[in-house]
């Protein structure tokens, strides 16, 4: 291989080894974010539970007393005691399972239901699609799509959603928002004009593209989870 050819192996190469590092951290910031809102639906669901058997115990309290009454009536007035009302079979509270809040499960069908439909988050020719890719003889794996736009173009979020990182491996900004139970990434940014927590609209500008070997790039991922997504059939 000449010099020039050894060079733009060894970027591709370095690039590379960029990505896996920036896909861990956006894997583990997605798992943490489940793990904070899986703690959140039990932590709700323990409350519900108390306040449940409280008013289940002021019920039972107010039933006793009633009975009491009932039975002291009865014997003043020399009357056969009348049968206690039968118990209703009720579902043991400890089988219930703890659900996600309602306000992420809405968002997550919101979602769902714009699948095809969602805005490009710049406009642009994809450049590089999801999944499996063969270069020489390495193989990797892009967890969303590469989307070239207009230099210095804004990047829009997709959808309404949460903030949930921001961050700058390398020099370049990524943007992790929610949606539910979903969530977008948005990554190779110069610059970011959102923050951690903040809530955003659709087609709202988060950032700015940055360049990459000389172009114009985005990555665009979505997740499910830690399910990787392919971003080519959610967008129009």
């Amino acid at each position: 291989y000449s010099t020039q050819e050894k060079q733009y192996r060894q970027g591709i190469v370095e690039r590379r080894k960029k990505q896996t590092v920036i896909d861990r951290q956006i894997r583990a910031a997605i798992l943490r974010d489940i793990a904070i809102a899986k703690k959140k639906a039990e932590e709700a669901a323990r409350l519900e539970l108390a306040r449940r058997k409280a008013a289940e115990e002021r019920e039972r309290i107010a039933q006793a007393k009633l009975r009491a009454a009932e039975i002291a009536k009865a014997k003043a007035a020399n009357k056969p005691i009348p049968p206690p009302p039968a118990e209703t079979k009720k579902e043991p509270e400890s089988e219930r399972p703890a659900a996600m809040p309602t306000v992420l499960t809405k968002l997550s069908s919101d979602f769902e239901r714009n699948r095809g439909s969602l805005p490009r988050p710049v406009a642009g020719r994809i450049t590089e699609g999801f999944g499996k890719h063969n270069e020489g003889q390495a193989v990797y794996y892009n967890d969303g799509i590469n989307l070239e736009p207009e230099e210095n173009a804004a990047v829009h979020s997709v959808f309404d959603g949460t903030v949930k990182q921001v961050a700058s491996p390398y020099g370049k900004y990524y943007v992790l928002i929610s949606h539910g139970l979903y969530y977008t990434v948005y990554h190779n940014l110069k610059s970011v004009s959102v923050s951690v927590g903040e809530k955003v609209s659709t087609n709202q500008v988060i950032g700015v593209v940055a360049n990459e070997a000389g172009k114009p790039h985005l990555q665009f991922q979505i997740w499910k989870g830690l399910k990787a997504q392919n971003p080519a059939g959610w967008i129009r």
